[in-house]
């Protein structure tokens, strides 16, 4: 057991590293390990479909803590993404009758 002032410099000195060297993703997780998997078993995939299940893995799914993945690696919870993308998406017009 560390005295209280030891383990706040520890802890510390741990956060400033942690904040230096961000983890990188393993091969069997985070979207690389996701994504390879899929393309794996399905053979091919497009690259719309690829980059949509980016986009859902980044700034939908949750881990048990609360956080996305765009949340830990901006450090802030971005935007809705819902409401960015109902004001960029241009919507087709009508068809012929």
């Amino acid at each position: 057991m560390w005295a209280e002032d030891r383990r706040r410099v520890v802890l510390e000195h741990s956060e400033t590293w942690v904040r230096l060297f961000p983890r990188s993703t393993s091969g069997l997780e985070g979207y690389n390990g996701q994504d390879s998997l899929c393309r794996h078993q399905r053979h091919s995939l497009s690259e719309p479909f690829r980059c949509a299940r980016r986009v859902i893995r980044n700034y939908v799914v949750r881990r048990d803590d609360g956080t996305t993945a765009a949340e830990r690696l901006f450090g802030r919870k971005p935007g809705d993404l819902i409401e960015y993308l109902v004001g960029q998406v241009q919507l087709p017009g009508r068809g012929r009758v």
